[in-house]
């Protein structure tokens, strides 16, 4: 598989975790998502963004079993279904932006 497709499955899927095991919005920063995972697992994916800093974006790889082990507990951690949050009503502020854009010259 292309590395690069690889990094965007495993962003996706530690992210989906970080939802789960923390209920909170996930950091934009791969350095940042993966400090909920081990130490092992975090430097396995240190060196792989290493791996992947001089190859181009149609590099193929085949994944090591730890990244493969990774994957599925990642996918098996995320397969379930959280509690539906409450959404705040949005009315007032979309009424309020639409009498903004009202009010501005054309």
């Amino acid at each position: 598989m292309k590395l690069k497709k690889w990094f965007y499955m495993l962003r996706s899927l530690l992210s989906a975790y970080w939802t789960v095991k923390t209920g909170d919005i996930p950091p934009m920063e791969l350095s940042e998502l993966i400090k909920i995972l081990t130490i092992e697992e975090q430097n396995a994916i240190k060196e792989l963004v290493d791996f992947k800093s001089d190859k181009n974006e149609h590099f193929t790889w085949i994944p090591t079993e730890a990244m493969q082990h990774l994957v599925i507990f990642l996918w098996q951690e995320t397969n379930i279904h959280l509690t539906k949050r409450t959404v705040p009503d949005n009315d007032i502020l979309n009424n309020w932006f639409r009498n903004k854009l009202d009010e501005t010259d054309y």
